[in-house]
């Protein structure tokens, strides 16, 4: 099911960490973390919040975190090189935050 605004918003409180309205790469990695990404890199914070982040000013406000509830977060996993590959970054689909915070 889906959170009401009200917990939506106390969500968003708890995922900024210093309480500065905005969640930052620092603050996304424990979004990521609650979402069952397993130890979650700087890089993968620092995507999520881009991919949530529509204005582009390098973290998440409110507005935006209400936006990206029904959006699914792509992060990159660590290139794996296998025989004959290029060595390309793997993606996988990550929760969006609305369904990890359901």
């Amino acid at each position: 099911g889906s959170l009401s605004a009200p917990s939506l918003r106390q969500r968003f409180d708890a995922y900024d960490g210093d309480g500065d309205g905005r969640i930052t790469t620092g603050d996304a990695r424990q979004l990521l973390l609650d979402s069952d990404v397993c130890c979650p890199t700087p890089e993968a914070a620092a995507e999520a919040v881009a991919e949530m982040d529509s204005d582009v000013d390098g973290h998440v406000e409110w507005g935006e975190f209400k936006l990206s509830l029904d959006r699914p977060v792509t992060v990159a996993k660590p290139a794996t090189r296998a025989a004959g590959s290029g060595g390309a970054d793997e993606r996988t689909d990550v929760p969006s935050a609305g369904e990890a915070l359901a």
